[in-house]
């Protein structure tokens, strides 16, 4: 498939902008702010429109084929004095089907702001009505509806149109106009209700209801196609096709199971550690406290005298002493000898003290 040049893409262009031109030119332009069930209203909305549309219900039971609808038309702002005057034109149409017959005998709606003289006066700078409706109000729909700040009927309340309206199938319009006080350049619509009566078909016999308004969907208008002159788009080489390459799938492969492998252990080798030398480690002296030592007293040592054994008297026999031949001194001066008796006793004496302390 060769791709278009670009004189056919500008050739379309310009077909597709002459088409949005048709479009935009045969749409309406409509600036009318609608939220819900409220439409706001400002002077760039004159001489624009809006729809409302309408159900119906008879003793608060919605009835299939009770309908009508009402094209809101804005004709724009007027000062009157101090007051200011909005003035619209509706066309009330009565579309009731499916074997429902009926008349559509008033229309009310709520406003955001005061209004001036609703039901008193006809004079500028007062609500008032004219053409299909001649009478302007303030009051409640019956059927459980509630009341309205304006309704626009042939009646003397809202509740009852006498014989004024638009019967099915047919279509009127009036020109209400809404004064409010000072200067006013916008306000909001809301609550809008119409008013049945002679209501007959499908076992129902000069029945009486109500309605409750609503926009209706947006609609999509396709654009009319505009003759345009013929352009003449001179043919252009056709570039080479370029083919894409198919990507291959993946293909999938199922996995061929391994046989186990054995491994036989090694054996280890010991490991040889060789100490680490310890680094010296400098203890520092702990101070060491003096110790004092108490002295403990000594009892006292008593010791008792060993009594004396009794020395036996020793017999000493006198030695015979031989004759001592003593030659007499050169000085001639004569020597004192002891007596053999005396040396004797010292002799065994000594000796008899020397036995006894051997014996102990």
């Amino acid at each position: 498939m060769s791709k278009p040049s670009s004189r056919q893409v500008l050739g379309l262009s310009v077909l597709s902008t002459l088409g949005l031109y048709s479009l935009l030119a045969a749409s309406p332009a409509s600036a009318f702010v609608l939220n819900g069930g409220n439409v706001t209203v400002s002077a760039d909305d004159a001489n624009r429109s809006f729809d409302i549309f309408f159900d119906g219900s008879i003793n608060e039971k919605s009835v299939s084929g009770l309908s009508s609808k009402a094209t809101f038309t804005f004709l724009g702002f007027s000062s009157v004095g101090k007051n200011t005057e909005a003035a619209f034109k509706i066309l009330l149409s009565n579309t009731s089907s499916n074997g429902i017959s009926s008349r559509s005998s008033a229309l009310g709606f709520d406003v955001n702001q005061t209004l001036l003289g609703v039901g008193h006066s006809d004079n500028a700078g007062s609500t008032r009505v004219s053409g299909l409706f001649s009478n302007d109000g303030e009051g409640a729909f019956p059927n459980q509806f509630g009341d309205l700040d304006v309704c626009f009927t042939n009646g003397n309340t809202c509740q009852g149109g006498q014989n004024g309206g638009v019967y099915t199938g047919s279509s009127d319009s009036f020109l209400p106009i809404l004064a409010f006080s000072g200067n006013v350049n916008t306000f909001t619509l809301s609550n809008f209700g119409v008013r049945y009566q002679s209501i007959n078909g499908n076992g129902f016999n000069d029945d009486s209801g109500t309605g409750h308004g609503s926009f209706p969907p947006p609609v999509v208008v396709a654009p009319t196609p505009t003759p345009a002159s013929p352009i003449v788009v001179a043919p252009s080489p056709t570039p080479p096709v370029v083919v894409a390459p198919t990507p291959v799938l993946p293909v999938a492969v199922a996995p061929t199971p391994a046989p186990p492998i054995v491994v036989e252990p090694t054996p280890a080798l010991p490991i040889v550690v060789e100490p680490t030398p310890a680094p010296p480690v400098a203890v520092a002296p702990t101070p060491v406290p003096p110790v004092v030592v108490e002295p403990t007293p000594a009892p006292p040592i008593v010791v008792e005298p060993t009594p004396a054994l009794p020395v036996p008297p020793v017999m000493v026999e006198p030695t015979p002493v031989s004759p001592v031949a003593v030659e007499p001194a050169s000085d001639s001066t004569p020597q004192s000898v002891p007596e053999p008796g005396t040396v004797g006793g010292l002799v065994m004496t000594g000796l008899a003290l020397f036995r006894q302390r051997r014996s102990r």
